[in-house]
């Protein structure tokens, strides 16, 4: 069932690959860049790999500040990358206090 959420939440626009570089998040080209506090998070599913723990992952729909929709992939396993983990955990952060503000 998540797998054809997934597939209808990416024909509403959410078409964009985000990635972390350093403390950011940039679009696909580089060329735009966003701190945690412009990036609201959408959705997420989790998608397990079949037998191989180490396929494990987060897809994050996530909507800019300025309206751009994308997609952000969280492989959790031992090769975890921490700069996507301490954006990701800066940006609930920034809107947890925002909610309790």
């Amino acid at each position: 069932m998540k797998a054809v959420s997934f597939h209808k939440e990416t024909t509403k626009g959410y078409n964009e690959l985000f990635r972390v570089n350093g403390k950011t998040l940039t679009d696909h080209t580089g060329s735009n860049e966003y701190k945690p506090h412009e990036v609201k998070i959408r959705n997420y599913f989790r998608l397990n790999g079949n037998e191989k723990p180490e396929k494990n992952a987060i897809a994050y729909l996530l909507e800019t500040y300025d309206g751009k929709k994308g997609v952000l992939v969280y492989r959790y396993d031992v090769f975890t990358d921490s700069k996507v983990f301490n954006f990701l955990k800066a940006m609930l952060d920034f809107q947890n206090r925002s909610v309790n503000n």
